[in-house]
């Protein structure tokens, strides 16, 4: 352990393809200002690790029953609950970290439903089930197309499963589709 990342001489950095670290603790800090994990001064960090998250969980199948055994869907669906949970129907607000962060938590959810692992975790696990009702909260984020648009994804994906199609029609996820589709503009481009 080193105490301030500034003063490690570079020769001290061992030879990697890929280096990472845990995020800032300073908006945690007792002696600054608190700002808090969604803090906008962590959406550096933030952003790049959930569409890492995303594109690896997505690559393969394999990787995705690999987030499973390694126990990350609990703490993927807690991060996609806290994200979901600050937004509401009138929520427009782009520039709010977690409504860039939550399509890429979605999209991830929406991978990992291939994955037999990730499936039954899903469905085991308080706050993967709750992640599922966010789910259904983000369908209705219409103001948020981006939002929407992975929250349409995810509950298509999981509804491939039966425990977690049961879990999504408790939290309600056929009124917000029903109404997708009858404001869905069907029109074909023949030019």
């Amino acid at each position: 352990l080193h105490g301030d990342v500034t003063e490690v001489p570079t020769e001290a950095v061992p030879e990697h393809d890929l280096l990472t670290a845990g995020f800032p603790c300073q908006s945690f800090s007792r002696t600054g200002e608190i700002g808090g994990l969604f803090a906008a001064e962590n959406e550096h960090v933030l952003l790049p690790a959930a569409a890492l998250l995303e594109a690896v969980v997505g690559a393969s199948v394999h990787n995705a029953d690999e987030l499973a055994r390694a126990g990350g869907v609990p703490p993927t669906c807690r991060l996609l609950r806290r994200c979901a949970g600050a937004l509401s129907r009138e929520s427009g607000a782009v520039a709010e970290p977690r409504a860039r962060l939550l399509p890429h938590l979605l999209r991830t959810l929406r991978h990992a439903a291939a994955s037999d692992d990730c499936a039954a975790a899903l469905t085991r696990d308080a706050d993967a089930i709750g992640a599922l009702g966010d789910v259904v909260r983000a369908m209705h984020c219409r103001q948020l197309p981006g939002v929407l648009d992975a929250a349409v994804g995810a509950a298509a994906a999981l509804c491939a499963r039966r425990p977690a199609q049961l879990a999504l029609a408790s939290a309600g996820a056929l009124w917000p589709a029903v109404h997708l589709l009858a404001i869905y503009d069907f029109t074909l481009d023949t030019g």
